[in-house]
C-alpha cells in the first residue's frame, strides 16, 4: 500500500519532514491546479486524512465524502454539524 500526499499549500520544513519518511511507492504531489484531478485520485481513495486545527468546515472533507473516501479528521465543532450519513464517513 502506498501514500500519495496532495494539499493546496505548505510549509517547506513540514513537506522536507514527511520527505524523508516516505518509502519507495510513496508521493508527494503537493498542489493538484485542477479539480477534476483531484476528484479523479479522491474516487481512487480509500482513506483521506485532513490535518487543518483552523478550518471550519474544510470543504476538502466534505469533497472526500462525496467522492466515498473515509475521513480521518481530528475532532472540530463542525464535526457535530454533519449530517448522519457524512459523519459515518468522518473517523
Amino acid at each position: 500500500m502506498s501514500l500519495t500526499f496532495f494539499f493546496p499549500f505548505s510549509e517547506e520544513g513540514y513537506v522536507n519532514k514527511i520527505n524523508s519518511l516516505l518509502k519507495q511507492d510513496d508521493k508527494i504531489l503537493g498542489r493538484l491546479p485542477e479539480k477534476r484531478d483531484v476528484y479523479r485520485l479522491l474516487s481512487k481513495s480509500k482513506l483521506v486524512i485532513s490535518i487543518p486545527l483552523s478550518d471550519s468546515s474544510p470543504r476538502s472533507v466534505y469533497e472526500s465524502i462525496f467522492c466515498g473516501c473515509a475521513v480521518a479528521v481530528t475532532y472540530n465543532p463542525w464535526i457535530d454539524n454533519l449530517p448522519s450519513c457524512m459523519k459515518k464517513k468522518a473517523l
